[in-house]
Order: structure tokens, then C-alpha cells, then sequence
């Protein structure tokens, strides 16, 4: 790789309860980060709707460029956003945001899925989009506004997400970029453009639509309003992978193992999969409950969601309002290693795990329902948790291997879960095989690695992810008591009903 004057980029990562904005600095060689301005993202309810704060987070995000300017000495090189799905907002015909975008949690679509399968019934949606059915993506929430006869709709120039509104408060620009866009469940992935058939049968103006963009794309420059504003030159902004877990397994650094690895991005919730070069979409698929989302350097990724560390984040909140004091993850790893193991198991992803409150309740209560052992202390517990989300990991490895119909021999785990060292242990017993884990900052990573390939300074995937790999320290799990965890994992599926 050629040598380069340091390029300082800067990368900003929302997620549904914070953003921060991370400073990359790249040599030619390797890439460092730096987290450099953090700020809360609430949701705010006004009148019984729940809504994101569009203009307060615009302002943190100029608050974390200027960090950026000032660390740099107005030496910055390129601005990338990523965000989570689903969530859009509009503009209007002379370019005004026409109100705050609505969460993905509030009511409007609660039961909608029913009355949207009298017009397009489920699995021809699946088909014609190939992503998985939530009545929360953005297809079911702009359906409620026409069931609800929205004024919005009828003066809505432009239909944006949530990091195109961003891209195009700071540059002008209306554009939808890619991976983003395929959470919406309202684009034909194998054509890789807008389901307008579709949409048009919902009775959704397909008119608002804006082009699509590939990941890894320069949207334009700041406009003249923000680079006054900020006192910046016309800096770059770039469309990384504007979806988060895009950004984040942009940051795999799978750099031997071709197409027999799989990637899983821990964090409250996980998200296990594979990178195709085309989506798969087709009954297997549909009936497993996997999806595919848009990748970068024109992959596809079909990919399961697995409620997962939201469940011991959970009860460590209890324990602290119990205890009135801070219980550190290391101090539960300690208790869980003394703990017994395979006392008990739970299915992660049972609705009742998926509500926040009284969790160890919860868990007790599954495990007297299901004829197994009640024990309240915490160590048994938490490792209860922990060797369950490793088993319904095991439980989607196999159905994914199914669906490609071949074998992988390397899973990558990526995110800020991965700093449980236990469960990545847990994880490598019982599917056998070597895991590979780390980087922890992944989303942030990912979108910087993207916004150097849109500057021309890496050109291949091969290439992004071989430096991702010399920048950051990766670790190595391999499998102990494989036949005990087999033997236990075969007790799992019968006890959750998964057999």
C-alpha cells in the first residue's frame, strides 16, 4: 500500500440511545480512532407520538465537526454518518424538513401487518424484497399514514432515512444510499432499486423516492450554510455504509477464509450472518425467519437478529437498584465462572425476554414452566443467559449452513458484546470452530475503512479488510469440551421446544 500524508477523517455513528462522533486517522498503512464528542439520543413523546429530536441531533453533529476542526487544525478530509434502519423523515418541494421523524417504537404500527397482508399478503412482500418482516420497518409505518389520510404524504417532496436527512442537511444532496435503504422492506434487492409495484398497490407515492446510491460514494461537499457555520472549507461528505451493521461488518477482517466464514455483531442485540454476492430469496429463507440486507461492494447480507446481551443488560440494572451501586460485566463473569454450568437453559429469543423489566423474574418463571431447576442465585442466572445465547447461536449457525448449503469454518464476532470473553468461549464450544473476535469499535471502523474507499485510497475489500486487520488486535477462541457441549446443546433444543 502506498505512502500517504495522514488523512483525518471523521466518522459519526448513531445509535438509538447515543451518538458520538470518532476522529480516524489513517497513514497509508493502518487506522486509529478516537472518540472525540458523545451525546444522548432520547426519543421525545408529544401528543401521543413518539418522535426522534431531528434539530437537537443535528446540533451535536456539528458540535463533534467542530471538535473534529479544531483537533485537526481544520485538516479534515471527509464526514460520514451512519444510523440504525427503518426510520425516514421528508422534505418538502422548497426543501424544508417537514416535521421530527417518527420512532420506530411508537404505536402507529402496532397490528398493522394483518391489515397490510389483505393488500400484499407477507411472504409475496418477502419475495419481492427479500427482507425479513417486522411491523416496525419503514414500509408498515408509511402505511399507517395512509390508513391515517397523513397530510404529510400528499406534500412530501422526498422521502429521506434517517442518514440521508443528515447527508442532505449538510450538503443539499437528496439521496438514498444503499444498505440503508434495504431495511425499509421496500426495495427489490436482486434489482437493487425501489419496489415501485409494490409501494404503488399500498397506495404510497412512489414519486418521493429518491435515487439510490452504492456505499463507499461521495454525496458532495458542505454546503455554503454549514461550512460558514463551522468556519470549515468544502469538506466531503461521504455515504459509508449508512446503515450501522453495514459500517460494522464492512470491519470484519476476514482476510483468509473466502466464503466459509460467518460474522455475528453483538451488542444488546446480535446479528448473525453470512456476505453473498446475490440475496437469497426463496421459501428456505423465508420460512427460517433469516433476510437479507444491502452490503458493501455490491454484496448482499443474509443475516438473522438474535435477542441476545439485552437480557443480562437487563438484569444488571435490577442488581444495581438492588445493590445501589455500579456491578461491572468482569464482576458478573466472575460469579458466572463459579457458577454450575448447564443448570438450566432459556430460548433468548421467547417474546417474554424482549420487554425491559423485571428480567430475573422472567427467566425464573421460563425455567418452572418448563420443568427445570429454580435457583435464584445471580451466578447461575447470568450463566443460564449466557450459555443460552451461545446455544441460539449454535441453533441459527446450523440453519444458515442449511440455507447456503455448504460448511463454514470461521465465525468473526464484532462489537462491543465481544468484549464478553466468556460467551465468545461459550460461542466457539458449541459450534465448534474457531472464533475469530474483535474489532470492538466496528460500526465507527467500517465506516471510516468505507470513506477511504471512496476517497481512492484503498480499492478493494480485500484490501480494507487486510488493513483492519494490521490496525487492530484480534483474538482467537477455540473450542474446549466440544462433546459436553454438544451433548447440552441437543438438551437445549428439547427443553425451549426448538428440537
Amino acid at each position: 500500500m502506498a505512502e500517504y500524508k495522514t488523512k483525518n477523517l471523521l466518522a459519526f455513528d448513531f445509535g438509538a440511545e447515543s451518538g458520538r462522533a470518532m476522529l480516524g486517522r489513517f497513514d497509508g498503512e493502518k487506522i486509529s480512532l478516537e472518540e472525540i464528542h458523545r451525546f444522548p439520543n432520547e426519543a421525545v413523546n408529544m401528543i401521543g407520538t413518539l418522535y426522534w429530536d431531528l434539530p437537537r441531533l443535528f446540533l451535536e453533529l456539528k458540535k463533534g465537526l467542530l471538535v473534529a476542526l479544531k483537533m485537526t487544525s481544520s485538516d479534515l478530509d471527509g464526514i460520514g454518518i451512519d444510523t440504525w434502519g427503518v426510520d425516514f423523515g421528508f422534505i418538502d418541494r422548497d426543501g424544508r424538513i417537514l416535521g421530527n421523524p417518527v420512532h420506530y417504537r411508537d404505536k402507529r404500527t402496532k397490528g398493522i401487518l394483518q391489515k397490510a397482508s389483505e393488500i400484499v399478503p407477507i411472504e409475496e412482500i418477502f419475495y419481492g424484497t427479500g427482507s425479513q418482516t417486522m411491523e416496525i420497518n419503514s414500509i408498515y409505518q408509511l402505511l399507517s399514514m395512509v390508513f391515517n389520510k397523513s397530510d404529510l404524504l400528499k406534500i412530501a417532496d422526498k422521502f429521506l432515512m434517517i442518514p440521508d436527512l443528515f447527508n442532505y442537511l449538510l450538503t443539499g444532496e437528496k439521496f438514498s444510499e444503499y444498505t440503508v435503504a434495504s431495511t425499509s422492506q421496500m426495495l427489490n434487492q436482486v434489482e437493487r432499486k425501489w419496489s415501485i409495484s409494490m409501494l404503488e398497490r399500498f397506495g404510497v407515492p412512489a414519486a418521493i423516492f429518491p435515487e439510490l446510491i452504492e456505499p463507499a460514494n461521495i454525496i458532495g461537499p458542505l454546503s455554503n450554510e454549514v461550512s460558514e457555520e463551522v468556519g470549515a472549507k468544502k469538506i466531503s461528505v461521504i455515504a459509508p455504509a449508512c446503515h450501522d451493521t453495514a459500517s460494522a461488518i464492512a470491519a470484519v477482517p476476514a482476510i483468509f477464509e473466502k466464503d466459509s466464514w460467518a460474522f455475528l455483531s453483538s451488542g444488546t442485540w446480535s446479528i448473525m450472518g453470512v456476505e453473498v454476492h446475490e440475496p437469497l430469496v426463496n421459501k428456505l429463507v423465508f420460512d427460517s425467519g433469516f433476510a437479507n440486507e444491502g452490503g458493501i461492494f455490491n454484496t448482499s447480507r443474509l443475516l438473522k437478529n438474535i435477542n441476545a446481551l439485552w437480557i443480562l443488560q437487563e438484569c444488571r440494572r435490577e442488581w444495581e437498584k438492588v445493590d445501589l451501586r455500579s456491578i461491572t460485566y468482569d464482576e458478573i463473569n466472575r460469579i458466572i465462572e463459579q457458577a454450575e454450568p448447564f443448570s438450566g437453559f432459556i430460548d433468548p429469543d421467547e417474546s417474554t425476554f424482549i420487554a425491559g423489566g423485571r428480567m430475573e423474574e422472567r427467566i425464573l418463571t421460563y425455567l418452572k414452566n418448563t420443568g427445570q431447576v429454580i435457583n435464584p442465585a445471580r451466578g447461575r442466572i447470568a450463566r443460564i443467559i449466557l450459555e443460552s445465547i451461545a446455544m441460539k447461536y449454535r441453533y441459527n449457525f446450523d440453519i444458515l449452513k442449511h440455507l447456503l448449503d455448504r460448511d463454514i469454518k470461521v465465525l468473526h464476532i464484532v462489537g462491543g458484546g465481544a468484549k464478553n470473553r466468556l460467551l465468545c468461549q461459550f460461542t466457539s464450544n458449541v459450534l465448534g470452530i474457531d472464533v475469530y473476535v474483535g474489532p470492538f469499535e466496528a460500526t465507527a471502523i467500517g465506516n471510516l475503512t468505507m470513506q477511504l474507499v471512496a476517497l481512492k485510497y484503498i480499492n478493494t475489500i480485500q484490501e480494507a479488510r487486510q488493513m483492519i486487520a494490521d490496525s487492530f488486535e484480534i483474538s482467537r477462541f477455540s473450542p474446549l469440551d466440544v462433546d459436553q457441549w454438544e451433548e447440552q446443546y441437543r438438551r437445549f433444543k428439547k427443553v425451549t421446544g426448538l428440537e
